[in-house]
């Protein structure tokens, strides 16, 4: 991945001439972070009953996130005029973007015209873990200038992503269903998605910033067990890692708190705001990183901090962690979260989704990764894929509403994923001073970090 010749590349942002900075600075900094495959997990697998009807109405029961979509797919897989398939929409056990259930409607779909009969398909746990699409891997470099004083004078971004629409999200064609690529129906309708500088991440203002964003070929053309699609913030929680734990290593490069050189590159009134909630809230000790911790014994423990925005909505978010040196085991106390996203319309419902969001993240975050080697994915089952427990759960989550019944509502379900996975890591390094670059951030890769301090 980090060496395949891209597919589609995108210079997202150019100001002022990063290479004339970064020849002149004082000092250089530079940092690569990974962010794995990771699936949807869903509680439940994919599930499907389907009644084909050659010569009447067909009828298709599925819990996929995007029926409307589907109906089109399935109406082509079948040869039909869409008005003669119906898809009933019934509760499934989550999604979080285009987890595999449409292709589970697919095996019902050409088992049901088959045998002529109604057909109930239940995918597996393996099944589901194995073959539904998973959310893209994702490489991003930086690189940063810093002058004699310590400030900041260029920040260069280059991510190299899998497509985050190679499986459409909106499956509105045959060929992006797995059966219908196995039986050699072609996928038409992915596309170029990026893994981008602005859109995914903090929109700094520094003097001079370059992102490019390049897209590289998927590993196979149909039929992957990799395929990749929209996981809940599409490349949002990549990128932020990437930006988030960069510009903390920046501030701790200066000599400076991680909020405090935040807000001063930052020109938005509203995540300004959101910064300065999230660590009054937190009561954030400002200070640079990493902290001074007592000598002697094996947990120690630290505070880190990350912004996110998107589509209008500012998040800060705070992690508390602690981390035991001889394990490399991580456990978060506590996560705060500020979050705006203009006029709020229902705050209990909004809260328990930032909640969620949170969570879900920092799942991510500490356990998620699909393993794989030449022939099969293996990570199948929630031992090989682990997700958090209750007993993982912070002892307090803390969300801070900002209302703005001035502005228009902006989006609430995806944001507050975004900086969870940067929050984390930057407290890892506030209480080990060791960085952790490859997400999870395992205890394996933890000790692996501390041992190279």
């Amino acid at each position: 991945m980090r060496s395949a010749v891209p597919k589609a590349t995108r210079e997202t942002v150019r100001v002022g001439d990063v290479p004339a900075a970064l020849a002149n600075a004082s000092k250089k900094l530079e940092a690569r972070y990974d962010f794995p495959f990771q699936s949807h997990a869903t509680m439940g697998p994919g599930c499907a009953v389907a009644d084909v009807r050659m010569d009447a109405l067909t009828t298709v029961w599925s819990g996929a996130q995007k029926p409307h979509a589907l109906q089109k797919a399935v109406a082509e897989l079948l040869g039909r005029p869409v008005d003669k398939v119906r898809v009933v929409w019934v509760e499934d056990a989550g999604s979080y973007g285009r987890p595999g259930f449409e292709d589970a409607v697919a095996d019902a779909v050409l088992l049901s015209q088959a045998v002529g009969r109604p057909v109930r398909l239940q995918w597996m746990r393996g099944d589901m873990t194995a073959w539904g699409t998973k959310g893209p891997a994702v490489v991003c470099d930086m690189v940063a200038a810093l002058d004699t004083q310590g400030e900041v004078t260029a920040l260069e971004f280059v991510s190299r992503a899998f497509s985050g629409n190679e499986i459409a999200a909106q499956p509105a064609s045959a060929g992006n269903l797995l059966a219908a690529q196995f039986i050699g129906i072609p996928n038409t309708s992915g596309t170029d998605e990026f893994a981008d500088w602005g859109v995914r991440s903090p929109a700094y203002s520094f003097r001079n910033l370059h992102a490019v964003a390049h897209v590289v070929p998927s590993f196979f053309d149909t039929t992957s067990p990799l395929r990749s699609t929209h996981l809940r913030d599409p490349e949002g929680p990549a990128t932020s890692f990437a930006v988030e734990s960069f510009i903390d290593e920046v501030a701790a490069a200066a000599g400076a708190d991680p909020i405090d050189l935040r807000l001063k590159h930052i020109d938005e009134r509203r995540a300004k705001a959101a910064l300065t909630a999230v660590a009054e809230t937190a009561r954030w000790d400002r200070r640079p990183s990493p902290k001074k911790q007592a000598v002697g014994g094996d947990v120690v423990t630290g505070r880190g901090v990350a912004l996110s925005t998107r589509n209008g909505t500012y998040v800060g978010t705070i992690a508390e962690v602690e981390v035991n040196r001889r394990s490399g085991a991580v456990r978060v106390t506590r996560l705060v979260c500020s979050h705006d996203c203009g006029l709020i319309v229902n705050p209990e419902a909004l809260t328990r989704t930032i909640e969620g969001n949170l969570i879900q993240s920092m799942s991510r975050a500490l356990k998620e990764e699909v393993t794989f080697d030449r022939s099969h994915v293996t990570s199948v089952d929630w031992t090989s894929y682990p997700v958090v427990r209750s007993s993982d759960i912070p002892t307090q989550v803390d969300v801070v509403l900002l209302n703005h019944p001035e502005l228009p509502p902006g989006g609430a379900g995806e944001p507050s994923s975004r900086a969870t996975a940067a929050a984390i890591a930057n407290a890892i390094f506030d209480a080990t001073g060791a960085r952790v670059r490859q997400a999870p951030l395992t205890p394996a890769r933890v000790k692996a970090a501390l041992a190279a301090i």
